[in-house]
Protein backbone atom coordinates (compact mmCIF):
# COMPACT_ATOMS: atom_id res chain seq x y z
CA UNK A 1 0.00 0.00 0.00
CA UNK A 2 1.24 3.51 -0.75
CA UNK A 3 1.70 6.07 2.03
CA UNK A 4 1.59 9.82 1.48
CA UNK A 5 2.82 11.85 4.44
CA UNK A 6 1.44 15.35 5.04
CA UNK A 7 3.27 16.37 8.18
CA UNK A 8 6.33 15.01 9.95
CA UNK A 9 7.80 16.01 13.30
CA UNK A 10 11.53 15.41 13.81
CA UNK A 11 13.29 15.67 17.16
CA UNK A 12 17.06 15.28 17.56
CA UNK A 13 19.25 15.35 20.65
CA UNK A 14 22.71 14.49 21.92
CA UNK A 15 24.18 14.38 25.43
CA UNK A 16 27.51 15.65 26.76
CA UNK A 17 28.76 14.63 30.18
CA UNK A 18 30.73 17.25 32.12
CA UNK A 19 31.37 16.91 35.85
CA UNK A 20 33.25 20.19 36.31
CA UNK A 21 30.37 21.97 38.14
CA UNK A 22 30.22 19.14 40.70
CA UNK A 23 33.97 18.52 41.08
CA UNK A 24 35.79 21.74 40.10
CA UNK A 25 33.62 24.73 41.00
CA UNK A 26 36.53 27.12 40.34
CA UNK A 27 36.44 26.09 36.66
CA UNK A 28 32.91 27.47 36.21
CA UNK A 29 32.53 31.14 35.25
CA UNK A 30 30.63 33.46 37.57
CA UNK A 31 27.42 33.87 35.54
CA UNK A 32 26.96 30.09 35.54
CA UNK A 33 28.26 29.41 39.06
CA UNK A 34 24.74 28.45 40.17
CA UNK A 35 25.50 25.06 38.57
CA UNK A 36 27.93 24.31 41.39
CA UNK A 37 25.73 24.94 44.44
CA UNK A 38 22.33 23.59 45.50
CA UNK A 39 21.00 26.81 47.07
CA UNK A 40 22.20 28.98 44.17
CA UNK A 41 20.61 26.54 41.72
CA UNK A 42 17.29 26.82 43.53
CA UNK A 43 17.44 30.63 43.57
CA UNK A 44 18.31 30.82 39.88
CA UNK A 45 15.35 28.60 39.04
CA UNK A 46 13.10 31.32 40.45
CA UNK A 47 14.98 34.17 38.75
CA UNK A 48 14.19 35.80 35.38
CA UNK A 49 16.07 34.81 32.20
CA UNK A 50 19.50 36.30 31.59
CA UNK A 51 21.95 36.54 28.69
CA UNK A 52 25.22 34.64 28.98
CA UNK A 53 27.52 34.46 25.97
CA UNK A 54 25.51 33.37 22.94
CA UNK A 55 22.50 32.13 24.95
CA UNK A 56 19.42 33.32 26.76
CA UNK A 57 19.37 31.16 29.89
CA UNK A 58 16.10 30.49 31.69
CA UNK A 59 14.39 27.95 33.93
CA UNK A 60 11.53 25.89 32.55
CA UNK A 61 8.50 28.11 31.96
CA UNK A 62 5.09 27.40 33.45
CA UNK A 63 3.94 26.96 29.84
CA UNK A 64 6.34 24.03 29.51
CA UNK A 65 4.73 22.31 32.48
CA UNK A 66 1.28 22.47 30.92
CA UNK A 67 2.21 21.84 27.27
CA UNK A 68 4.81 19.14 27.90
CA UNK A 69 3.10 16.61 30.14
CA UNK A 70 6.35 14.75 30.68
CA UNK A 71 7.61 17.40 33.11
CA UNK A 72 4.54 17.00 35.31
CA UNK A 73 5.23 13.29 35.70
CA UNK A 74 8.99 13.68 35.99
CA UNK A 75 8.77 16.33 38.73
CA UNK A 76 5.82 14.79 40.54
CA UNK A 77 6.87 15.42 44.13
CA UNK A 78 5.11 16.33 47.34
CA UNK A 79 5.75 19.74 48.82
CA UNK A 80 7.66 22.56 47.13
CA UNK A 81 9.43 21.92 43.84
CA UNK A 82 13.17 21.44 44.37
CA UNK A 83 14.94 21.77 40.99
CA UNK A 84 18.30 20.63 42.44
CA UNK A 85 17.01 17.40 43.97
CA UNK A 86 14.86 16.73 40.89
CA UNK A 87 17.75 17.50 38.50
CA UNK A 88 15.57 19.88 36.50
CA UNK A 89 17.46 21.49 33.60
CA UNK A 90 17.82 25.10 32.56
CA UNK A 91 17.03 25.98 28.94
CA UNK A 92 19.68 27.80 26.88
CA UNK A 93 18.27 29.40 23.72
CA UNK A 94 20.74 30.58 21.04
CA UNK A 95 20.49 34.34 20.56
CA UNK A 96 22.62 35.50 17.58
CA UNK A 97 20.79 34.00 14.61
CA UNK A 98 18.09 31.48 13.95
CA UNK A 99 18.80 28.01 12.64
CA UNK A 100 17.25 27.14 9.29
CA UNK A 101 17.13 23.88 7.37
CA UNK A 102 16.62 23.02 3.72
CA UNK A 103 13.34 21.55 2.49
CA UNK A 104 12.99 17.93 1.36
CA UNK A 105 11.52 19.14 -1.93
CA UNK A 106 9.26 21.51 -3.80
CA UNK A 107 6.07 22.44 -1.96
CA UNK A 108 7.38 21.19 1.41
CA UNK A 109 8.07 23.64 4.21
CA UNK A 110 10.74 22.90 6.81
CA UNK A 111 11.27 24.59 10.17
CA UNK A 112 13.95 24.08 12.85
CA UNK A 113 14.17 25.35 16.43
CA UNK A 114 17.25 24.63 18.58
CA UNK A 115 17.65 24.67 22.36
CA UNK A 116 20.21 23.32 24.80
CA UNK A 117 19.19 21.81 28.14
CA UNK A 118 21.79 22.46 30.85
CA UNK A 119 22.36 20.32 33.98
CA UNK A 120 24.99 20.38 36.75
CA UNK A 121 26.45 17.24 35.10
CA UNK A 122 26.32 18.17 31.39
CA UNK A 123 23.99 19.26 28.62
CA UNK A 124 21.85 18.09 25.70
CA UNK A 125 21.63 19.96 22.42
CA UNK A 126 18.21 19.56 20.80
CA UNK A 127 16.55 20.49 17.51
CA UNK A 128 12.79 20.40 16.99
CA UNK A 129 11.85 20.24 13.30
CA UNK A 130 8.55 20.27 11.41
CA UNK A 131 7.98 19.27 7.77
CA UNK A 132 4.72 20.24 6.07
CA UNK A 133 3.75 19.12 2.57
CA UNK A 134 3.23 15.98 0.52
CA UNK A 135 6.04 13.47 0.97
CA UNK A 136 6.57 9.86 -0.07
CA UNK A 137 8.49 7.42 2.17
CA UNK A 138 11.39 7.57 -0.30
CA UNK A 139 11.53 11.37 -0.09
CA UNK A 140 11.49 11.28 3.69
CA UNK A 141 14.12 8.53 3.81
CA UNK A 142 16.50 10.58 1.68
CA UNK A 143 15.88 13.67 3.83
CA UNK A 144 16.53 11.88 7.13
CA UNK A 145 19.65 10.43 5.52
CA UNK A 146 20.87 13.96 4.80
CA UNK A 147 20.25 14.92 8.41
CA UNK A 148 22.17 11.87 9.65
CA UNK A 149 25.10 11.82 7.21
CA UNK A 150 28.26 13.66 8.19
CA UNK A 151 29.08 14.64 4.59
CA UNK A 152 25.78 16.51 4.01
CA UNK A 153 25.04 20.09 5.10
CA UNK A 154 21.26 20.63 5.21
CA UNK A 155 21.35 23.30 7.96
CA UNK A 156 22.19 26.99 7.67
CA UNK A 157 23.85 28.93 10.50
CA UNK A 158 25.01 32.51 10.10
CA UNK A 159 25.05 32.22 6.32
CA UNK A 160 26.97 28.94 6.21
CA UNK A 161 25.78 25.46 5.25
CA UNK A 162 26.56 22.94 8.00
CA UNK A 163 25.68 19.37 8.92
CA UNK A 164 24.07 18.16 12.11
CA UNK A 165 27.47 17.48 13.70
CA UNK A 166 28.55 21.04 12.92
CA UNK A 167 25.39 22.49 14.44
CA UNK A 168 25.74 20.54 17.68
CA UNK A 169 29.49 21.21 17.84
CA UNK A 170 28.97 24.96 17.53
CA UNK A 171 26.30 25.04 20.23
CA UNK A 172 28.47 22.93 22.54
CA UNK A 173 31.52 25.14 21.98
CA UNK A 174 29.45 28.28 22.60
CA UNK A 175 28.03 26.78 25.78
CA UNK A 176 31.49 25.84 27.06
CA UNK A 177 32.69 29.38 26.32
CA UNK A 178 29.82 30.69 28.44
CA UNK A 179 30.22 28.19 31.30
CA UNK A 180 33.86 27.29 31.77
CA UNK A 181 37.15 29.07 32.45
CA UNK A 182 38.83 26.92 29.78
CA UNK A 183 36.12 27.78 27.25
CA UNK A 184 35.81 25.41 24.30
CA UNK A 185 38.83 23.53 25.66
CA UNK A 186 36.94 22.36 28.74
CA UNK A 187 36.62 18.59 29.01
CA UNK A 188 33.36 16.88 28.10
CA UNK A 189 32.35 13.41 26.93
CA UNK A 190 29.73 13.01 24.21
CA UNK A 191 27.78 9.98 25.41
CA UNK A 192 24.82 10.22 23.02
CA UNK A 193 25.81 11.22 19.51
CA UNK A 194 22.54 11.95 17.66
CA UNK A 195 19.28 10.33 18.61
CA UNK A 196 16.64 11.04 15.96
CA UNK A 197 12.90 10.79 16.61
CA UNK A 198 10.64 10.67 13.53
CA UNK A 199 6.92 11.10 14.17
CA UNK A 200 4.34 10.77 11.39
CA UNK A 201 1.59 13.17 12.41
CA UNK A 202 -0.43 13.38 9.15
CA UNK A 203 -0.74 10.76 6.43
CA UNK A 204 -3.01 9.26 3.82
CA UNK A 205 -3.16 5.51 3.37
CA UNK A 206 -4.62 2.36 4.81
CA UNK A 207 -4.44 1.67 8.53
CA UNK A 208 -2.77 -1.68 9.27
CA UNK A 209 -1.26 -3.33 12.35
CA UNK A 210 2.50 -3.71 12.54
CA UNK A 211 1.77 -6.78 14.66
CA UNK A 212 -1.92 -7.53 15.39
CA UNK A 213 -2.96 -8.02 19.00
CA UNK A 214 -6.16 -8.45 20.92
CA UNK A 215 -8.38 -8.49 17.87
CA UNK A 216 -8.14 -9.29 14.20
CA UNK A 217 -7.02 -6.61 11.79
CA UNK A 218 -5.10 -6.11 8.57
CA UNK A 219 -1.37 -6.65 8.94
CA UNK A 220 1.14 -4.24 7.44
CA UNK A 221 3.05 -5.75 4.49
CA UNK A 222 6.74 -6.40 5.08
CA UNK A 223 7.59 -3.93 2.32
CA UNK A 224 5.81 -1.12 4.20
CA UNK A 225 7.52 -2.05 7.44
CA UNK A 226 10.88 -1.97 5.68
CA UNK A 227 10.06 1.42 4.16
CA UNK A 228 9.33 2.86 7.62
CA UNK A 229 12.55 1.41 9.06
CA UNK A 230 14.36 2.99 6.12
CA UNK A 231 12.77 6.36 6.92
CA UNK A 232 14.01 6.21 10.50
CA UNK A 233 17.57 5.19 9.62
CA UNK A 234 17.86 7.30 6.49
CA UNK A 235 19.10 4.29 4.54
CA UNK A 236 17.51 1.31 2.83
CA UNK A 237 16.48 -1.59 5.06
CA UNK A 238 15.80 -4.76 3.10
CA UNK A 239 12.50 -6.64 3.41
CA UNK A 240 14.28 -9.82 4.46
CA UNK A 241 15.92 -8.08 7.43
CA UNK A 242 12.55 -6.92 8.79
CA UNK A 243 10.82 -10.25 8.05
CA UNK A 244 13.47 -12.18 9.98
CA UNK A 245 13.10 -9.91 12.99
CA UNK A 246 9.29 -10.23 12.92
CA UNK A 247 9.60 -13.91 13.73
CA UNK A 248 11.08 -13.26 17.20
CA UNK A 249 10.22 -11.46 20.39
CA UNK A 250 11.54 -8.04 21.39
CA UNK A 251 14.53 -9.57 23.16
CA UNK A 252 17.60 -9.96 20.97
CA UNK A 253 16.30 -8.10 17.92
CA UNK A 254 18.05 -5.30 16.09
CA UNK A 255 15.17 -3.03 17.03
CA UNK A 256 12.48 -2.63 19.66
CA UNK A 257 8.77 -2.66 18.78
CA UNK A 258 6.34 -0.72 20.99
CA UNK A 259 2.63 -1.16 20.42
CA UNK A 260 0.23 1.66 21.25
CA UNK A 261 -3.55 1.52 21.26
CA UNK A 262 -5.34 0.48 18.06
CA UNK A 263 -2.83 0.30 15.18
CA UNK A 264 -0.32 2.73 16.68
CA UNK A 265 3.28 1.63 17.15
CA UNK A 266 6.86 2.78 17.51
CA UNK A 267 10.11 1.23 16.29
CA UNK A 268 13.34 2.01 18.18
CA UNK A 269 16.99 1.37 17.44
CA UNK A 270 18.61 2.06 20.81
CA UNK A 271 21.67 3.89 19.51
CA UNK A 272 20.03 5.60 16.55
CA UNK A 273 16.46 6.70 17.16
CA UNK A 274 12.74 6.03 17.19
CA UNK A 275 9.92 6.21 14.64
CA UNK A 276 6.41 6.83 16.02
CA UNK A 277 3.33 6.15 13.87
CA UNK A 278 -0.04 6.45 15.63
CA UNK A 279 -1.99 5.70 12.48
CA UNK A 280 -5.54 6.10 13.77
CA UNK A 281 -4.77 9.60 15.08
CA UNK A 282 -2.49 10.65 12.19
CA UNK A 283 -5.26 9.99 9.68
CA UNK A 284 -7.05 13.18 10.80
CA UNK A 285 -5.60 16.70 10.71
CA UNK A 286 -7.57 17.48 13.89
CA UNK A 287 -5.03 15.45 15.86
CA UNK A 288 -1.91 17.14 14.50
CA UNK A 289 -1.25 19.38 17.50
CA UNK A 290 -1.79 16.52 19.96
CA UNK A 291 0.70 14.34 18.06
CA UNK A 292 3.16 17.20 17.84
CA UNK A 293 2.97 17.61 21.61
CA UNK A 294 3.42 13.86 22.08
CA UNK A 295 6.57 13.94 19.94
CA UNK A 296 8.08 16.69 22.10
CA UNK A 297 7.23 14.73 25.23
CA UNK A 298 9.01 11.69 23.78
CA UNK A 299 12.05 13.87 23.08
CA UNK A 300 12.14 15.07 26.69
CA UNK A 301 11.63 11.56 28.05
CA UNK A 302 14.44 10.09 25.93
CA UNK A 303 16.76 13.02 26.64
CA UNK A 304 16.30 12.71 30.40
CA UNK A 305 16.54 8.91 30.39
CA UNK A 306 19.77 8.87 28.39
CA UNK A 307 21.32 11.84 30.20
CA UNK A 308 20.57 10.63 33.73
CA UNK A 309 21.61 7.08 32.86
CA UNK A 310 24.97 8.09 31.40
CA UNK A 311 25.70 10.32 34.38
CA UNK A 312 24.74 7.57 36.84
CA UNK A 313 26.83 4.89 35.10
CA UNK A 314 29.96 7.02 34.59
CA UNK A 315 32.87 5.34 36.46
CA UNK A 316 33.77 8.48 38.41
CA UNK A 317 30.14 8.85 39.48
CA UNK A 318 29.90 5.20 40.51
CA UNK A 319 33.04 5.37 42.64
CA UNK A 320 32.13 8.61 44.44
CA UNK A 321 31.75 8.49 48.23
CA UNK A 322 28.10 8.35 49.36
CA UNK A 323 28.25 11.67 51.24
CA UNK A 324 30.07 13.58 48.49
CA UNK A 325 28.13 15.89 46.18
CA UNK A 326 28.79 13.54 43.27
CA UNK A 327 27.67 10.52 45.31
CA UNK A 328 24.47 12.26 46.37
CA UNK A 329 23.73 13.30 42.79
CA UNK A 330 24.33 9.71 41.66
CA UNK A 331 21.61 8.51 44.02
CA UNK A 332 19.28 11.30 42.94
CA UNK A 333 19.81 10.38 39.27
CA UNK A 334 18.88 6.77 39.94
CA UNK A 335 15.81 7.78 41.91
CA UNK A 336 14.66 10.09 39.12
CA UNK A 337 15.26 7.42 36.46
CA UNK A 338 13.18 4.86 38.33
CA UNK A 339 10.55 7.54 38.88
CA UNK A 340 10.20 8.01 35.13
CA UNK A 341 9.37 4.33 34.79
CA UNK A 342 6.91 4.46 37.69
CA UNK A 343 5.08 7.67 36.78
CA UNK A 344 5.33 8.27 33.02
CA UNK A 345 3.06 5.64 31.54
CA UNK A 346 3.78 6.19 27.87
CA UNK A 347 4.18 2.75 26.21
CA UNK A 348 7.47 3.70 24.56
CA UNK A 349 8.98 4.61 27.92
CA UNK A 350 7.74 1.32 29.42
CA UNK A 351 9.23 -0.87 26.68
CA UNK A 352 12.60 0.90 26.93
CA UNK A 353 12.75 0.17 30.65
CA UNK A 354 11.77 -3.43 29.96
CA UNK A 355 14.19 -4.20 27.12
CA UNK A 356 17.06 -1.67 27.12
CA UNK A 357 19.77 -3.55 29.00
CA UNK A 358 21.29 -0.63 31.01
CA UNK A 359 17.84 0.37 32.27
CA UNK A 360 16.94 -3.26 33.02
CA UNK A 361 20.07 -3.63 35.15
CA UNK A 362 19.26 -0.41 36.97
CA UNK A 363 15.91 -1.82 38.03
CA UNK A 364 17.04 -5.33 39.02
CA UNK A 365 18.29 -4.57 42.57
CA UNK A 366 15.09 -2.62 43.25
CA UNK A 367 12.86 -5.46 42.10
CA UNK A 368 14.85 -8.10 43.99
CA UNK A 369 14.26 -6.20 47.22
CA UNK A 370 10.51 -5.98 46.82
Amino acid sequence: MAYEFGRIELRIFDFHLSLAPLLEANQVKAPMSFLTDADAYRRQFQAPPFICGQFRVRPLRKKSWTYHHFWKYYANAYGQLDPWLLLMPFVCEPTPAKLSVESPGKGIRAFARPATYLFPFGWSNTIEMSLQGKMSPATLQEYVGKIRRSNDSPFQMQGKNVGLSGVFRQYSDQLKQACFVKGAGALDYRKVDRHVIVSITQFQGDVAFYKPWGRAGPTMPVSDKAALHSVLLGETVENAQVAAADAGANVGKDFLLTRYHDAGFAVSYFDKGTLIFLQDAAGSSQNTEVLRCLTSNILLCMMMMRGLLNFHLWPETQSAAPQSVLGQMRDVAKRQLLGIDDRYRNPLCKTWFKYYEPLKKLKEPEEEGR
